[in-house]
């Protein structure tokens, strides 16, 4: 916990803004960079491993880093990773980040990398096979219009055995007002984007939506959640299931990864909302 720069109070977690007084509050670095250095781009070079293995560690699990790590060597992805840390060490030279803007942009950059790596040049590693289609949105934002293309992307929903409704034109009445009754609870301008049935009969009665601003979901015998893209902390790989903020998540391993990473990326576009 930390406190007001003015009014000295207990400030929530991560809070920007003082809500006693509304004083802004100062944003630390995430990352272990001095804008300043010398050796800018090998210090931003060097934040790649480290965030390799916790990427392993969180979507693949107790899997031995060690493969993964070697093949960024006889993949040639290290020269990728060293051109584009050469190209951040220039932006950050001219654009004179603040810490909240240098945190984005460090964040970003690292999670691009790591995206790329895995779905391009690991898919031999893991029993899983990702949508190529996700890399199309490296390195941009789409618009609030764009956003459900997107999530069609990264969920490649004509794979799924699953039954995944983006045309909730296709869903049943009872279907809809299980899914309204039991875990979508939607503000009025918040666009539907996908609602997936984990119910085992088909009703809809657990089961998760996506929309444009939050995650909802209910598992069997467990509390209905909604997250917003915007307060999301921790995103994990336990067992076969994902703890999302700490929560339990399953719908089936192949989509629990998908899911694993368009979380990242609508965390990533709510904050430059």
């Amino acid at each position: 916990m930390s406190n007001c720069v003015s009014c000295r109070r207990t400030l929530p977690a991560g809070a920007r803004f003082c809500p006693f007084c509304g004083a802004e509050q100062p944003v630390e670095l995430l990352f272990n960079i001095n804008p300043d250095s010398a050796q800018l781009e090998q210090d931003i070079a060097e934040l790649y491993f480290p965030a390799l293995k916790q990427r392993i560690a969180d979507m693949l699990g107790p899997m031995e880093p060690q493969p993964f790590l070697e093949r960024v060597y006889s993949s040639g992805f290290r020269d990728l990773v060293q051109r584009r840390t050469q190209q951040a060490a220039q932006q950050i030279n001219t654009r004179h980040f603040n810490n909240a803007q240098l945190n984005a942009f460090l964040e970003d950059l690292l999670e691009d990398l790591l995206d790329f790596f895995l779905i391009r040049h690991c898919a031999d590693l893991y029993d899983f096979s990702f949508p190529q289609a996700i890399l199309a949105w490296q390195q941009y934002t789409p618009n609030r219009e764009e956003l459900y293309q997107m999530v069609l992307d990264y969920l490649d929903i004509e794979s799924e055995e699953m039954p995944l409704y983006a045309d909730l034109l296709r869903m049943s009445k009872e279907q809809m007002r299980n899914a309204g009754k039991f875990f979508l609870s939607p503000e009025r301008e918040e666009r539907i984007f996908v609602i997936g049935d984990l119910s085992v009969l088909g009703s809809c009665r657990e089961g998760f939506a996506l929309t444009d601003a939050a995650l909802y979901w209910k598992a069997p015998l467990q509390t209905a959640r909604r997250v917003l893209y915007t307060e999301l902390d921790s995103i994990k790989r336990e067992d076969d299931w994902l703890l999302i903020n700490g929560h339990f998540f399953n719908a089936g391993l192949g989509l629990n990864l998908k899911i694993f990473l368009l979380l990242k990326k609508m965390k990533r576009v709510g904050r430059g909302a």
